[in-house]
């Protein structure tokens, strides 16, 4: 007897059908596509490291601070120095007294975490922790951020450019507008009179 249903197979035997099963190969081939799907989700963090964020970087963050409300807003610098995927370097807030925090990262395609922690004042604890995404021209970042300090946890995003990239106001970056050229006026000459040229005609002067 020929099995009509196309989801069954006949037996080794010959007698008789049985529900046709995936091979031990394709369960395994469709296991790990959707594993590779999977680690796919996230795909700054699988394009290959093509960026090197050495250099000064200079942004803001901006968040709400939980079960306040309150909103919170920093001017910040990042001094960083990158070796293999590895980064290090400081943290800066330039808001007020200048605090600095150094900075633990590792970059992973375009995609930059780190994180940063300090001590303000006797005991005060401030600690941020961002994942940020380089653009591709490698001027500019910009990701989620958290921070904690003594008002409480704040949560928002980050924005940094490199120091000189015109994505950031001058006043931002911590260099001062030049002062607007003085204004320089020609000196005017002076004309002689019609009097004058007439006393020196007549009078031989």
């Amino acid at each position: 007897m020929k099995c009509t249903n196309s989801k069954e197979v006949q037996n080794t035997t010959g007698i008789g059908c049985k529900q046709r099963t995936f091979s031990t190969g394709f369960a395994a081939f469709a296991l790990f596509l959707g594993l590779v799907q999977g680690a796919c989700t996230d795909g700054y963090s699988m394009l290959p490291q093509e960026v090197d964020i050495t250099g000064e970087w200079r942004g803001e963050m901006v968040g709400r601070i939980l079960h306040q409300g309150n909103t919170q807003h920093n001017n910040i610098a990042l001094s960083l120095e990158q070796v293999g995927d590895q980064v290090s370097g400081t943290f800066i807030f330039l808001d007020g007294p200048t605090l600095e925090a150094p900075v633990e990262g590792v970059v992973s395609g375009r995609k930059f975490t780190f994180t940063a922690e300090t001590v303000m004042g006797d005991s005060c604890r401030v600690y941020v922790e961002a994942s940020l995404v380089v653009a591709e021209t490698g001027q500019s970042m910009s990701g989620e951020k958290r921070l904690e300090h003594c008002d409480g946890t704040a949560v928002g995003t980050m924005s940094v450019a490199r120091l000189g990239s015109e994505w950031i106001p001058p006043e931002i970056q911590g260099i001062p507008e030049p002062p607007p050229p003085p204004i320089r006026s020609e000196p005017k000459l002076s004309t002689p009179s019609a009097q004058t040229l007439a006393s020196k005609t007549c009078c031989g002067g």
